[in-house]
């Protein structure tokens, strides 16, 4: 009976050492996911499964629910490119992907659904023969984020020019500008420009310098949110200016306030910050 029992003992030992030992590894506290960079080469864009040196020959390639990815670089435009299809256009990140316009060089936006990110769109242009308008916003729903727009006021260029970062017109009934920097743009966001139709918008996280305002028409305060902007170097004694008949002095003050800015109410050029109204000096 004994001889059983070490015999039994012996053997278990014996199987128990010849497993192998299973470690399952535990992190109480992961990582943040870190987002993905556009996995094309540098200097091309990539539109599916083709790719492509120029923005122009990738947008007009691409069709509508197609995200447009461009690798590190500079890429060049000196001519208007029409956005008519519903696109996402996203870089490497601001100051690694570089769209530098000159001449007419600009986006015209008139699909549905338009979204940009992760890109500089640096303007070199220095005259104008009419109006500019880097993007020049018509579709229903624009998406602005992690974006710098750069340009030349303030240094080669100043005074009234007709100089304008992102405009929009009463076609865009949803628009978003959110973790972006402007800076040497005389008129950085001008939204509903016609100031005709009602609209939502959310501006915020954005940083501005070396510009002159910020202009909303027909403001709504209930369906507009403007809010955690920075402001640098004006060329106004404000920064925001409001117009519509939502666009009161508690409208003004709030926002001041949310910015720390000074925001005017056009109707009557009257200048607020977050305490009440302040001289027009």
């Amino acid at each position: 009976t004994i001889i059983a029992v070490i015999s039994i003992v012996l053997i278990a030992f014996a199987f128990t050492a010849c497993r192998q030992s299973v470690v399952i590894p535990f992190d109480p506290m992961p990582g943040p996911n870190t987002p993905s960079e556009p996995s094309v080469p540098d200097y091309t864009i990539q539109v599916g499964d083709k790719t492509y040196q120029h923005l122009d020959e990738a947008i007009a390639a691409a069709t509508a629910g197609s995200t447009i990815e461009i690798g590190y670089g500079t890429f060049k435009v000196s001519s208007e490119i029409s956005v008519s299809n519903d696109i996402t256009i996203t870089g490497a990140g601001i100051g690694k992907t570089i769209i530098e316009v000159d001449g007419t060089g600009v986006l015209d936006v008139t699909g549905d659904n338009f979204t940009l990110s992760n890109v500089t769109i640096s303007d070199k242009s220095t005259t104008f023969d009419a109006t500019r308008r880097l993007i020049d916003g018509h579709a229903s729903k624009i998406v602005i984020d992690n974006v710098r727009i750069e340009g030349q006021y303030g240094s080669s260029i100043s005074g009234n020019v007709q100089h304008y970062g992102i405009v929009t017109d009463d076609s865009v009934t949803d628009v978003t500008i959110t973790n972006s920097q402007f800076a040497g743009i005389r008129m950085p966001i001008t939204l509903d420009f016609d100031g005709v139709s009602a609209y939502t918008a959310t501006v915020s996280g954005n940083t501005f310098d070396t510009f002159e305002k910020l202009s909303f028409s027909n403001f709504n305060e209930s369906s507009m949110s403007i809010s955690n902007n920075e402001f640098a170097t004006s060329t106004k004694n404000f920064q925001i200016e409001l117009f519509g008949a939502g666009a009161t002095a508690e409208a003004a003050m709030n926002i001041a306030k949310e910015n720390n800015c000074i925001v005017q109410l056009g109707v009557d050029d009257t200048n607020y910050n977050g305490d009440g109204e302040v001289t027009n000096e």
